[in-house]
């Protein structure tokens, strides 16, 4: 057992800044090329000269750094986790990526639509189960959406120990607003 632990340690120090960054789910931006590197690997792309992709950097590690985040972040998971663990959504939209995207998180009011589901021929893009992009986008009614709890909680995710801490968070339950970087001509975009 402890020659694991020294194995993994010597793993982790091989990471550069910004797959540790993505691994942990860090919210800083790196400068530079490292943050391009990040900002690669939160969409699910490849790093910068290196062939191993965020799916395989993430199924080696995520033992490590999975439990460490939901206990920091009770009813949250990281980018990753979205990516590459979350529920697959089952809607059929007949190309290649059925089957393969998270499924998004329920709208439960507000104006608009993203533009899969405004007609328009478009691979969703999420972002922690929250559509990326969003067409008529109404500031005096923003699209709401279930919490990320309430997302786990429907889907049986939680932990025990999740739920304990939760009974006492109440205002992790409410509903999330739709906010990000909009624009007249291309319409609402995530901030991430």
């Amino acid at each position: 057992m402890p020659t694991n632990r020294k194995r993994i340690t010597r793993k982790l120090h091989d990471l550069k800044d910004f797959e540790l960054a993505f691994l942990r789910d860090d919210p800083q931006e790196l400068p530079g090329w490292p943050g391009f590197g990040l900002w690669n690997l939160r969409r699910g792309h490849g790093g910068l000269g290196d062939d191993r992709s965020p799916k395989a950097l993430w199924a080696e590690h995520k033992a490590e750094f999975l439990p460490e985040f939901i206990r920091k972040n009770p009813g949250r998971r990281p980018v990753a986790w979205w990516l590459y663990d979350s529920p697959r959504w089952d809607r059929k939209f007949g190309a290649w990526f059925d089957g393969t995207l998270m499924e998004p998180r329920k709208q439960l009011s507000g104006a608009g639509a993203a533009p899969w589901d405004a007609g328009q021929c478009v691979v969703p893009w999420h972002a922690y189960g929250l559509p990326c992009v969003w067409e008529s986008y109404d500031p005096a009614d923003p699209p709401r959406f279930e919490s990320e709890v309430v997302y786990l909680e429907r889907h049986g995710l939680l932990t025990n120990a999740e739920k304990k801490i939760l009974e006492n968070r109440p205002e992790a339950f409410e509903s999330e607003v739709l906010d990000g970087y909009h624009d007249e001509k291309e319409g609402m975009k995530c901030s991430d």
